[in-house]
């Protein structure tokens, strides 16, 4: 069969016609049948036996010619459902013939009623529509039937049915002067169900048949249905409703005849090849289905080759070293941080069971002990060990370097549990360990000069109060005996005499007051201050009433932020303020109208706390001095004081953690700024 004409018979068998089309002549032939059997109804009136017998004949031999066609075209339609339909048509037109010869005036069967004919009548109509209802359901299912046995089946059925009504087995369906029986009414719309059942699947399963088949046998059915009912109300045998349900039998006679066997023989390419077209349809769908699997796959296997290359990318370049073993010791891989900790030029030289490793390998533990084999970490993870920073010593016995590492392991199961792997990271930590060893050395180091220095802290400390005590003794002396002598020529000897003992005097005290100096900033290096909470506004009030007490004759202006609180020592920071302020106090002393200011101000996002004056102020190339002992800035040597305050105020302020810095300009003041760590 050539791919041309392939294709004509799909297009034949498997598009559908137009829904109008097909509505269309269905409809055509409905009003054709009629108008044929029109004359049948003056018949019916004038000889209503003569009509039953003609309708009845025909439509016993368009049963049979149903049979006839269906069984001849089993061979090469291979439709169950049509041998099926066949078959039991062939039982219908032997039980509808048994109706018309035991019809009431027939003769035939003198002896019988009206109730024989009528079960025959039901008993057709039952076998017809269980064998529609069967084909229906076997349409598209197993295996082709094997047609003698089918054939054989139906002919039994029909004659139990038959023998049934002959023995008197069958229940009654009309009864002289009643009727209709209960039975023969229920069983009426019980085989208009059927009928309606086997036309649903029909529709369902149109596919299974040419396009235009499907409407016929389902209009087929309705009009079955149709008889059904009209057979259920009528009340004489020669009754018009019993006349109107012989014409509706006839016509879906006629519609089955024109749906099996006139269109299969007009388009026989859509039946014979109805199965063909839909095989040929089935492998293309699955050809579409493989053909989407295989593309599903590629995409798959070009995911996992993208996984591979950044698994790939990824092992070698993480800084640790990776070594992966199956689960007999036999190493996979390693990635480039393991081939270099190994010195390896290759991942081929890596891929060797773990007991070839002794031959150019060793492990020490750190304290050098030599680890054998079986407490190398692959050894271990092999065994179920999990372990993390086992660190130990790596000897490559070729070139004799060694290496610190640290070792990570565990193993990798399956979704089953089963171990398949082996993993192993190493760090090499040589660097590291190195650099810890020299960090103790140096701590050790550092520890032994803190003892150095803490004694020489103790000499220098008594030292300072030697030299105090040996110098206060001479210093008292002469001071002592220049007040006497000073006393003692009073208005004997001139005033210039006397100006140079009082000079003496005054010396001797300044040299007194440095001494003390001296040992505060001393001590200053071994007081531990206690923090507490400090109103560190209240310490600036107090530290500038006690100035103006000094010197009630000046005009100095205080400007004292309120609420300024601190955690820090209550004693050391009076000493910063005292000597910040009277920093202040003394070099504004050139001023009218001096001003001194103590506040908070946000500095780098911390608070700190500033002293600020409108004094002669300084530069700030000079302004690195100012907390050095005994640094006098240039222009200050007519203003009292050793250089020893802001080395003070230095050295306290380190010892709360923070820091002290000044800012100033010549003639405009100065602004020293200082913080305190822990601060509120």
């Amino acid at each position: 069969m050539t791919e041309s004409h392939e294709q004509t018979l799909s297009s034949k068998a498997a598009d559908p016609l137009p829904p109008s089309s097909t509505l269309c002549g269905l409809l055509f032939r409905f009003v054709l049948g009629a108008l044929l059997l029109a004359p049948l109804f003056p018949l019916s009136k004038h000889n209503y036996l003569l009509f039953h017998t003609i309708v009845e004949m025909l439509s016993v031999a368009v049963a049979v010619t149903i049979f006839s066609v269906g069984w001849n075209a089993r061979s090469f339609a291979r439709n169950n459902a049509l041998l099926v339909i066949a078959c039991t048509f062939l039982v219908v037109a032997g039980i509808d013939l048994l109706h018309t010869l035991t019809y009431r005036g027939m003769g035939v069967f003198p002896a019988w009623g009206p109730n024989p004919p009528t079960q025959f009548w039901i008993a057709a109509r039952y076998f017809q529509s269980a064998g529609l209802l069967a084909a229906a359901l076997l349409l598209g299912r197993g295996r082709s039937l094997h047609a003698f046995p089918v054939l054989a089946g139906t002919l039994g059925a029909g004659a139990v049915l038959a023998a049934s009504i002959f023995l008197g087995v069958f229940p009654d369906c009309f009864l002289v002067g009643k009727g209709l029986t209960p039975y023969k009414v229920g069983s009426e719309y019980f085989i208009s169900g059927l009928l309606v059942a086997a036309g649903i699947i029909f529709w369902r399963r149109r596919k299974h048949f040419a396009s235009n088949i499907v409407p016929l046998l389902v209009g087929s059915l309705v009009l079955t249905v149709c008889s059904e009912m009209s057979f259920t109300l009528y009340a004489d045998v020669y009754g018009f409703f019993n006349y109107l349900g012989h014409i509706f039998k006839f016509l879906s006679l006629i519609l089955i005849y024109q749906a099996l066997i006139k269109d299969s023989l007009r388009h026989p390419y859509q039946n014979l090849f109805a199965d063909l077209v839909r095989a040929k349809e089935q492998a293309e769908e699955a050809s579409r289905a493989k053909s989407e699997y295989l593309a599903k796959m590629s995409r798959a296997l070009e995911e996992r080759g993208r996984l591979l290359e950044q698994f790939d990318a990824v092992m070698n370049n993480v800084i640790e070293g990776i070594v992966i073993s199956d689960f007999d010791g036999n190493i996979q891989t390693m990635n480039q941080a393991a081939l270099k900790m190994h010195d390896f030029e290759s991942p081929e030289q890596g891929r060797k069971h773990l007991s070839r490793f002794q031959k150019d390998f060793e492990l020490f533990e750190l304290d050098g002990g030599m680890l054998p084999i079986g407490q190398w970490p692959l050894s271990r993870i092999l065994r179920g060990e999990r372990f993390t920073d086992f660190e130990a010593c790596l000897l490559n016995r070729k070139t004799g370097k060694r290496r610190i590492a640290s070792y990570n392991g565990t193993l990798v199961r399956d979704k089953s549990g089963e171990a398949i792997l082996a993993v192993v990271t190493i760090r090499d930590i040589t660097n590291r360990k190195r650099s810890e060893e020299e960090i103790k050395m140096l701590n050790a180091e550092l520890k032994k000069r803190a003892v150095e220095l803490e004694g020489a802290n103790r000499e220098l400390e008594a030292f300072n109060y030697t030299v105090a005590h040996d110098l206060r003794k001479p210093l008292t002396v002469i001071s002592g005996y220049s007040q006497v002598v000073r006393d003692m020529s009073a208005g004997t000897v001139n005033a210039k005499w006397t100006a140079y003992l009082q000079k003496i005097h005054d010396g001797t005290q300044r040299m007194s007051q440095l001494i003390d100096a001296l040992l505060n900033f001393s001590r200053l290096a071994r007081v531990e201050p206690q923090r507490e909470r400090i109103d560190l506004s209240a310490v600036a009030q107090a530290a500038a009433r006690e100035l103006k007490l000094s010197e009630p004759e000046r005009r100095v202006e205080f400007g004292i932020s309120e609420r300024v609180f601190v955690d820090g020592d209550a004693n050391l920071l009076r000493v910063v303020l005292d000597n910040l302020l009277g920093n202040a106090w003394k070099y504004t002393g050139v001023r009218e109208e001096a001003v001194i200011e103590f506040g908070t101000t946000e500095v780098e996002g911390k608070t700190a706390c500033f002293v600020r004056d409108n004094g002669v102020g300084f530069t700030m190339e000079e302004a690195g001095k100012l907390f050095l002992p005994f640094e006098r800035l240039r222009g200050t040597r007519d203003f009292k004081g050793f250089g020893i305050g802001l080395a003070t105020v230095e050295r306290i302020v380190r010892r709360h953690g923070g820091r002290v810095w000044a800012e100033g300009e010549p003639g405009k003041g100065a602004t020293f700024y200082f913080t305190l760590g822990q601060q509120s």
